[in-house]
């Protein structure tokens, strides 16, 4: 039931739900990889296969997570403003979870019902990481009615951060 509650939250994309599964496909691998080398005639063929299959699973995996950190490292400064410039109880409205890890601060997701909760908003319309983050159209109306105070812009990165709460 917990399970379903995470994907139901999060999306089935997020691969770390595979984690706790590793160590059995570790045991697995191993007891076959040592059947494969023993078990066959085609010796030095499947010790070559199997070794580029490894070195292509562990070098896909390198570039996977270089990747990865090349493009959440883009937004360190708006990281870093955020940590620097709010207190450690304000509520940021900014969608997804990675973005409260990286703030480091409670986050709403961005609805118009969370405005009245939140005391900053994130907004970031060009966000690929995350695409829960992006803010609604009714979001974004509701920022220029209020004409909250824009108290943070990164224009390399598209973010502004809007004050709420005086």
């Amino acid at each position: 039931m917990l399970f379903l509650l995470y994907v139901a939250n999060v999306g089935w994309s997020v691969s770390r739900m595979l984690l706790p599964a590793v160590p059995a496909f570790a045991v697995l691998w191993a007891f076959g990889f040592d059947y494969l080398l023993h078990g066959f005639n085609y010796k030095n063929f499947i010790k070559i296969a199997l070794i580029l299959i490894i070195a292509g699973l562990v070098f896909t995996e390198i570039a996977k997570i270089l990747l990865a950190s090349a493009q959440w490292n883009l937004y360190n400064k708006d990281f870093e403003w955020v940590k620097a410039n709010t207190g450690k109880n304000d509520i940021i409205m900014a969608g997804g979870q990675c973005l409260s890890y990286n703030f480091d601060r409670h986050t709403l997701t961005p609805k118009t019902e969370n405005l009245n909760k939140a005391d900053y908003i994130w907004v970031n319309q060009k966000f690929k990481l995350d695409q829960r983050a992006i803010a609604k159209d009714d979001v974004l109306l509701k920022i220029e009615e209020n004409n909250y105070k824009k108290v943070y812009e990164n224009k390399k990165t598209g973010t502004s951060i809007y004050k709420v709460k005086q």
